[in-house]
């Protein structure tokens, strides 16, 4: 019986994109401030703005992809994937145009094996096996992960961090 592929993925918004600085700045309100109610009004004004297109790289991004690009190219992983949140509906289909529209303008495709745009940070679970690895910010979509079976690691901005935990959980799954 065949294993299945290794493969890594990597969250776009606080891994690829920097999510928060451009709400930050739409808002004038810091993200970990924003109440429900006030979070659903923005959420529809960022969406209808078209801010995911728009969004600065997240520090360190580059390189972060160049490692995982490297990891498949040199047969370390089978395969590079995007796993990312739409904040589901009644966006979600615009939220995933946009967020491709961001890959295809930095030229990321050509990078990943595939794009992969869930509703909610909790269907990340649904793509977790023995030998998957999830690079993420979110603390709860790191331990779903966890716990549905794969390697969730928790993306704080720091790449040298991120490429040595990478290392040690390829090790793991051996």
């Amino acid at each position: 019986m065949n294993a299945k592929p290794i493969t890594l993925f990597l969250d776009m918004d606080g891994v690829l994109a920097n999510f928060e600085s451009k709400y930050e700045e739409m808002f004038d309100v810091q993200l970990n401030k924003v109440s429900e109610d006030i979070w659903e009004n923005n959420w529809r004004h960022w969406v209808e703005a078209k801010a995911f297109e728009k969004l600065d790289w997240f520090k360190g991004a580059r390189e972060l992809i160049d490692f995982a690009t490297n990891l498949r190219n040199t047969g370390k992983i089978d395969r590079l994937e995007i796993l990312s949140a739409s904040g589901g509906q009644p966006y979600h289909d615009e939220v995933v145009r946009q967020k491709n529209a961001w890959l295809k303008s930095r030229g990321l495709f050509r990078h990943f094996d595939s794009v992969n745009v869930v509703e909610s940070g909790k269907k990340k679970g649904e793509f977790a096996h023995d030998r998957s690895i999830l690079i993420d910010d979110t603390y709860y979509v790191v331990h779903n992960f966890r716990d549905h079976g794969g390697i969730g690691l928790l993306h704080d901005g720091r790449v040298d961090d991120m490429t040595y935990q990478t290392n040690m959980a390829l090790k793991m799954i051996g």
